[in-house]
Formats: structure tokens, sequence, C-alpha cells
């Protein structure tokens, strides 16, 4: 189910990839680097996952992604494609740009396996 999944968002998003073209990520990167102690300040005053998951547990809202029945593999996935969805920047662009998204999402998988035991 998992490569029928991955090859279909790949089929409907092909053209969303062509934004990921050697020489625009080369000028993200530029730009990144120009801007890299503003974007650490922004990063910075982003609220803790802990303090974020107490909020949530107190609305009595889903926390995790088996809370509105994802799986791990699904949830792991989803970070991983989810930039392809919208045109706009976003943490996991970055995260892409910086080639840090792989271990982002793995880590992701990790914890989620955590919480499962």
């Amino acid at each position: 189910m998992r490569c029928v999944w991955l090859k279909e968002v790949r089929n409907r998003y092909t053209i969303l990839t062509l934004r990921n073209s050697l020489p625009d990520k080369l000028k993200r990167l530029a730009i990144i680097r120009q801007n890299w102690p503003e974007i650490e300040q922004v990063l910075a005053e982003v609220a803790p996952s802990a303090t974020v998951k107490k909020i949530l547990h107190e609305a009595d809202a889903p926390v995790k992604p088996q809370d509105v029945g994802i799986d791990g593999q699904m949830a792991v996935d989803a970070v991983r494609m989810a930039k392809e969805v919208r045109n706009r920047y976003t943490i996991l662009t970055l995260l892409a740009d910086l080639g840090l998204l792989e271990e982002f999402s793995q880590e992701i998988g990790r914890e989620l396996v955590r919480d499962w035991l």
C-alpha cells in the first residue's frame, strides 16, 4: 500500500518538484546563508514540542498520528512529502534544502515508536 500511495503522490505532484531543481536550490541556500541570524531568531521563538503537546492535551485535541488513525510509517512519509503539497516555503522545505529532512523524518518515526511502547 505504501508504494502505491507514494507513487500516486509523485504522479500528482510532479510539477511541484520542478521547483526543486539544483539552480533553484542553490539560490535558496544562498538566501538561507545570508539570512541565517534572522532564521535562528525565529526558530528560537517556536514553542517546544512539550508545550505544544500540553496545550493540545488540555484542549482534548489529538496529539499523536495514531490518535486520528494514522500509522507511524504514513506519518513519516507525510513529513517527507508535505513540502510538495503547496507552493510555499515551510520549515520542511528548509530542512530539505539543508539536507536534514530525512534525518528529521526518521526522528519523528523513532519518537512515534517510543510513544507506542
